[in-house]
């Protein structure tokens, strides 16, 4: 039989299928392989093969999003939240844990944002925490869940750069959106200060009403998932 190539999950060893037990059954002999692109195979396209069924599974679409204080990002999250099922997951969750931990009463104040920004650089420094957390979540919704969107709240432009680097090389749908609106708060550390320093898939105005916030936001998920953005 010719030699056919089938779009697959990435397979660098992969050159053919080997039969599994029971008669017209196949599967790839490489299913844990990461991914390039395609496979070979010469016997045919393997209808049973676990590493395509797990490829027609519709995957989620991760967001990551950012923008200054008070601009708008978690009711952004919440007009997808109204619709699809999702995933909200924030870089500094864990940070403000260990600070509540640490005696910290939960009010954000200018001080308190300063204190977050640096324990978190140290979580980063010491045990690349964030980076951490954000791929174990996206690796087990791609196993297990059924979202349609994975939101990710993170602030460090090299952060955002690592996490799309990654889902590059993994092969997951990726996009970076900044939410643009005037805000009044004082950006005194990195973290808020920097939110512009990166160049972003998709800039939304918030300026308006709620309303045109939430028909600027509804178009952009749904061209997300109809890949026409």
């Amino acid at each position: 039989m010719n030699r056919i190539k089938i779009p697959i999950t990435k397979c660098p060893q992969c050159t053919d299928y080997v039969f599994d037990v029971g008669r017209f059954k196949y599967h790839c002999k490489h299913l844990e392989a990461p991914y390039n692109g395609e496979c070979t195979s010469t016997i045919g396209i393997p209808r049973e093969c676990p590493r395509l069924i797990i490829e027609r599974k519709e995957k989620p679409i991760i967001i990551i999003i950012n923008g200054y204080p008070e601009s708008g990002k978690d009711t952004f999250c919440g007009f997808a939240n109204n619709i699809y099922n999702t995933t909200e997951y924030s870089t500094v969750d864990t940070v403000k844990d260990i600070a509540t931990e640490m005696g910290w009463n939960g009010i954000k104040t200018p001080y308190s944002r300063n204190m977050l920004s640096a324990l978190k650089d140290f979580y980063v420094e010491w045990f690349d925490g964030t980076f951490v957390e954000m791929t174990n979540l996206i690796d087990d919704i791609y196993r297990h869940g059924n979202d349609k969107f994975i939101f990710l709240h993170t602030r460090e432009p090299e952060e955002i750069g690592r996490v799309v680097q990654w889902c590059e090389e993994t092969c997951k749908v990726c996009y970076t959106v900044f939410i643009n609106r005037d805000v009044s708060t004082k950006h005194d550390n990195h973290a808020d200060a920097d939110v512009y320093n990166y160049k972003y898939d998709i800039y939304i105005d918030n300026y308006g009403t709620l309303e045109g916030f939430k028909k600027k936001s509804l178009d952009i998920f749904s061209k997300m998932v109809d890949n026409t953005i």
